[in-house]
C-alpha cells in the first residue's frame, strides 16, 4: 500500500468511528464515559452529531443527573487564545479547566460553555449563551457573556402566566393557514384540555412529556372540558385583546 493512502484511510476510519459514536445519545454517553466523563442518570444529548465536547481532556467534565443538552452545544476544557501571547512573548502556555454540570440542567441550542465553569442545580442556560463564569443554582442565564436574568422560580411563574397566550398564538396561526387544528398540534399544551385517564392519549406523548410525574398529572384537572372548548377559548383570547 502506498504511504500516501494511509492518511486518507485513517481519516475515513476516524469519520466512521465518529458516526458510530454519535449515532444516538446512548452511544455518545457511552463513549464519553469511556474517556473519563462521569455522567449521571437520565442525561440526553438531543443532537450528538452537532455537540462538541473538548476531545483534548474530556475527563475534566462532570455531568450530573436529569440533564438535557441540545443542538450545537460546545463544551471546552482548554483554550488556545494564548497563541497571540506566544508570538509576543516567544513562549507557549498551558490552559485547562474543569466544567461541571449539576442536576436538573437544560442547555439551550448553540450555547458555548468555556473552561472553569460550574453550572448549578436546577438551572436553564438559554440558547446562544456564552458561559464564561460559573452559574448559581436555581437560575436562568442568557446572553454573551451569560448573565443571570431571573431565578428558576420567577421563570416558572412567567411561563405559567404566558403559556395560554402562546397556545392562542399557535391556534390563530393554524386558523389563518386554513388547516383544521387537531389535538396533536398542541402536544405541548395538553395540560389545558386532555382528559386525565390512563386508557390512552392518542398521538400526544404524555408519558414522555411528564416523565416520572404521571400520578400528579392523572390527579390534576384540565382547564377546559374538551379540546374544542380549549380551541374556542384560544381564538376568543385575541378578540378580547383587540387581536393584538
Amino acid at each position: 500500500m502506498k504511504e500516501g493512502k494511509l492518511p486518507f484511510i485513517r481519516a475515513v476510519v476516524g469519520q466512521i468511528r465518529h458516526l458510530f459514536r454519535t449515532r444516538n445519545s446512548l452511544s455518545f454517553i457511552r463513549n464519553l464515559r469511556k474517556t473519563g466523563v462521569p455522567i449521571g442518570e437520565d442525561v440526553i444529548f438531543h443532537s450528538p452529531r452537532t455537540t462538541f465536547v473538548d476531545p483534548t481532556r474530556p475527563y475534566l467534565i462532570r455531568i450530573g443527573s436529569h440533564v438535557r443538552i441540545t443542538h450545537g452545544v460546545t463544551i471546552l476544557t482548554h483554550g488556545y487564545d494564548w497563541f497571540v501571547l506566544r508570538n509576543l512573548r516567544r513562549r507557549a502556555y498551558g490552559s485547562a479547566g474543569e466544567v461541571d454540570f449539576g442536576n436538573n440542567v437544560f442547555i439551550g441550542m448553540n450555547a458555548l460553555i468555556l473552561k472553569g465553569v460550574s453550572i448549578g442545580d436546577d438551572t436553564i442556560v438559554a440558547a446562544g449563551s456564552v458561559i464564561t463564569r460559573s452559574v448559581p443554582q436555581r437560575s436562568v442565564v442568557a446572553g454573551n457573556p451569560g448573565r443571570v436574568t431571573c431565578s428558576i422560580e420567577e421563570y416558572g411563574d412567567r411561563l405559567e402566566a404566558r403559556q395560554f397566550h402562546e397556545a392562542a398564538i399557535q391556534a390563530r396561526a393554524l386558523v389563518r393557514s386554513g388547516r383544521k387544528a387537531v389535538p396533536d398540534d398542541f402536544r405541548e399544551f395538553f395540560y389545558f384540555f386532555l382528559p386525565r385517564n390512563s386508557v390512552g392519549f392518542g398521538r400526544i406523548p404524555v408519558e414522555l412529556q411528564v416523565g416520572p410525574f404521571m400520578p400528579e398529572f392523572l390527579a390534576s384537572q384540565p382547564t377546559f372540558a374538551s379540546f374544542e372548548a380549549f380551541l374556542a377559548a384560544c381564538l376568543e383570547h385575541f378578540e378580547e385583546q383587540g387581536d393584538q
